[in-house]
């Protein structure tokens, strides 16, 4: 699976030119195994934003990130603990824009299936693995729906042992799922606005 994802993903390759937009950038850490799996967090409770949703490892883009994928690795380093050497980055999925206004560039890695995580306990609940192959061989346990600047989006919701996989994460692993191994995941997007 590994090498059917190296081979869809073109290498990433951002400059480290100024953003006129917020940027922000999530991690995909796959681990290196014949059946990877793929890495996720829950947010803590008591955060102000995402509270208790499931997510990549990630955040807003700082100054000092001279690239995207820096703030990727930065991100999952404050996060789970993950060391930015101990990341192979493949490749880049297409940005989207989160419900916060952020265009979030996915940044996919890979590391070692016995990596160790230690979780930023001021922000996360748990950290836990999905083997890549749910996501094929599962359908969306349902469809979440949601308004942003008079769009509508609809995407494929999940639950993996209790944890609800929704929205942009969910987004993400669709997108993911659709350009790397050709599924037919739906992701809808449709105006609400009236056409002149």
């Amino acid at each position: 699976m590994l090498d059917q994802i190296r081979t869809k993903l073109s290498p990433p390759n951002f400059d480290n030119s100024p953003q006129d937009r917020r940027e922000a950038a999530v991690l995909i850490p796959l681990t290196d195994q014949t059946t990877p799996d793929l890495v996720l967090t829950r947010r803590a409770a008591h955060m102000n934003s995402h509270a208790g949703e499931v997510a990549f490892p990630g955040g807003k883009k700082d100054p000092e990130d001279l690239t995207i994928i820096d703030t990727a690795l930065r991100e999952s380093h404050e996060e789970i603990g993950l060391a930015p050497r101990d990341v192979e980055v493949i490749g880049a999925m297409r940005p989207a824009k989160s419900k916060f206004g952020l265009m979030v560039t996915p940044i996919v890695g890979v590391i070692h299936p016995e990596q160790s995580f230690i979780p930023n306990e001021e922000e996360l609940d748990h950290i836990f693995t999905v083997p890549l192959n749910y996501f094929l061989d599962n359908l969306p346990t349902d469809i979440h729906r949601a308004t942003y600047e008079g769009k509508t989006f609809e995407v494929p919701c999940y639950n993996y042992e209790g944890n609800i996989i929704w929205g942009l994460t969910a987004y993400f692993i669709a997108d993911f799922m659709n350009q790397i191994f050709n599924t037919d995941i739906k992701i809808q997007l449709r105006s609400n606005q009236n056409n002149k």
